[in-house]
């Protein structure tokens, strides 16, 4: 892994109360809070770089007052009324199931966790897809997962 060496004075980590461990911990969080909330990396990322997982990424942000979520309400208000069409491998049929036969994860994750927990994994799923093609100004490309 790359490493990057800062030199600071040694007063620096007695005005903060810190050990140089715990200073080095605390600038790789406030660069991956920073970056995240210029938008210039994914919450996954900024956890990442943190050295966390994310739902301790999002406590920090929590504890910080930064919010999880970058959108302004105006441009949620615009995506929301905008009239974009939906594609045909989104469309359920009357069934529940897939027109392309893809329903089985869910399926099968419903079966195991219950249906609170499938509703949960698909919601956290499709924001996923909804930022990462909100973010790279592309069209999303459904891909064929092997089973």
């Amino acid at each position: 892994m790359p490493q990057v060496t800062f030199d600071f004075p040694p007063t620096v980590f007695s005005a903060l109360r810190k050990a140089p461990e715990e200073f080095a911990a605390e600038m790789r969080l406030a660069a991956a809070i920073h970056w995240y909330s210029q938008g210039m990396v994914s919450q996954g990322k900024a956890a990442e770089i943190a050295g966390l997982n994310r739902a301790r990424f999002l406590d920090e942000l929590f504890r910080r007052k930064v919010p999880a979520i970058q959108s302004t309400v105006e441009e949620l208000r615009e995506v929301c009324s905008s009239t974009v069409p939906v594609a045909p491998w989104l469309r359920l049929t009357a069934a529940g199931s897939h027109p392309m036969g893809c329903d089985d994860g869910l399926s099968r994750c419903r079966a195991l966790r219950g249906h609170n927990r499938a509703a949960v994994a698909l919601a956290n799923k499709l924001a996923r897809i909804a930022w990462a093609v909100w973010k790279n100004h592309t069209a999303f490309e459904p891909r064929a997962v092997a089973a």
